[in-house]
């Protein structure tokens, strides 16, 4: 398996998916989880998730839905047919997913975590909604992993026991696939 942030730290919440990865990387541990940062680039994301048949990519997104706000979207099988606005990227996941789908290299299990962003100012840190998000989603994967199996994570923390309420509270209700 493995977990993507993708996202550039100096940009404000653009750095959503890094943050991510850098609360996560402190708890996990073991052949079983891969942990990357990413900054967009269309080959960077292919990579990163290159050789794993799970993967989750966190990214920030805009789609009008308040600050701080989670989207979950399954993106194995999906068909866009028009541009899908909400990247912060010049291109991005859409274009990786098509990209990868050519060169036969989407992983059998892909999914999107969209935190919803609110500011991208270069030099400016992680809104207090981006970063509410991010707890949030070190919540709902560190639950999702500690379900993986033991030795997972260092310890089961706080967001191993409350995910389910985070995800309600969100009004997340799909589950995020783990192998």
């Amino acid at each position: 398996m493995a977990v993507v942030g993708v996202g550039n730290r100096l940009r404000g919440d653009d750095g959503i998916g890094p943050a991510v990865i850098e609360a996560l990387g402190r708890r996990c541990r073991g052949p079983h989880v891969r942990l990357v940062c990413c900054e967009g680039d269309v080959t960077e994301l292919i990579e990163a998730w290159s050789g794993a048949t799970s993967v989750i990519v966190i990214d920030a997104v805009q789609s009008g839905a308040p600050p701080g706000s989670l989207h979950l979207l399954p993106l194995t099988g999906i068909g866009w047919t028009h541009r899908r606005p909400g990247s912060s990227h010049g291109l991005g996941i859409q274009e990786a997913v098509g990209l990868a789908r050519q060169l036969g290299r989407v992983p059998g299990d892909l999914t999107l975590i969209g935190v919803e962003a609110s500011q991208f100012e270069l030099g400016a840190p992680l809104s207090q909604p981006a970063k509410t998000g991010v707890d949030q989603v070190v919540a709902l994967l560190e639950y999702e992993l500690a379900q993986a199996g033991p030795g997972v994570l260092r310890d089961a923390g706080h967001g191993a026991r409350r995910s389910p309420a985070v995800a309600a509270a969100n009004g997340v209700t799909a589950r995020v696939p783990v192998s």
